[in-house]
């Protein structure tokens, strides 16, 4: 009864904590619903490839637990346990000892070893965060070279096209002033507060509008409230 419980709870726990983790399902390609499933898989070499797995001594010790990082190998030997979540397999691990892995975890396994697809992602995800940073140093050296007075007329116009579609609405004024403490522009992107000063129907009204001028983009303004 004590393992049914805590297996639920193991269960549970990796429901719960799989969608948090960088768990692609192409990883892992292992399915044991039944028991015949299951003990189709004795004799095979597997592969962990999320942290979300556990290795136990015995049965009945659960506190002789402890995770296995991905890339951890094993050969099942066989299926023990009983009851929908009571089943374990019984492994051989890489040093020669036996453990058991909870059989609900199965689909947290792999038939090939996950390292050199995950080092393929590591080395991709590192390749493309240094171009982005390459990236972004051209983008501030652009915005830098770029002369003031043709930025902020770029906000101003861009900042005109979104004002209220009154008709015979007029703009008597325009200027550009430092970003509130709240906005922080990003690398090689160029960001002002705009004001235009407006009449319609007898009335003038100033619009705030808050513009991002990128080196590769064109400006996006914003309606802001003062």
């Amino acid at each position: 009864m004590l393992r049914s419980i805590l297996a639920t709870a193991a269960l549970l726990a990796i429901t719960c904590s799989v969608g948090a983790q960088s768990y692609r399902p192409e990883d892992a390609d292992i399915r044991c619903y039944s028991d015949s499933t299951c003990a189709a898989l004795k004799g095979k070499r597997l592969w962990v490839t999320i942290n979300n797995n556990e290795i136990c001594t015995s049965l009945t010790a659960p506190k002789g637990c402890r995770s296995i990082r991905p890339g951890f190998s094993f050969i099942v030997e066989d299926v023990v346990g009983e009851g929908v979540l009571g089943k374990y397999f019984r492994v051989k691990t890489d040093d020669g000892k036996t453990g058991y892995i909870n059989h609900a975890n199965a689909h947290l396994l792999t038939f090939k070893d996950p390292k050199p697809a995950q080092e393929t992602r590591k080395r991709q995800a590192a390749l493309e965060a240094e171009q982005k940073r390459k990236q972004d140093e051209a983008d501030e050296a652009a915005i830098a070279a770029m002369p003031k007075d043709q930025l902020e007329k770029s906000c101003i116009l861009a900042a005109a096209e979104r004002l209220p579609r009154i008709p015979g609405i007029e703009i008597i004024g325009y200027r550009t002033k430092p970003l509130p403490t709240e906005f922080k522009p990003t690398p090689g992107t160029y960001m002002t507060l705009v004001e235009i000063d407006a009449k319609a129907a007898g009335l003038n009204e100033t619009y705030n509008f808050v513009c991002a001028k990128g080196a590769r983009t064109p400006a996006i303004i914003q309606a802001f409230a003062r």
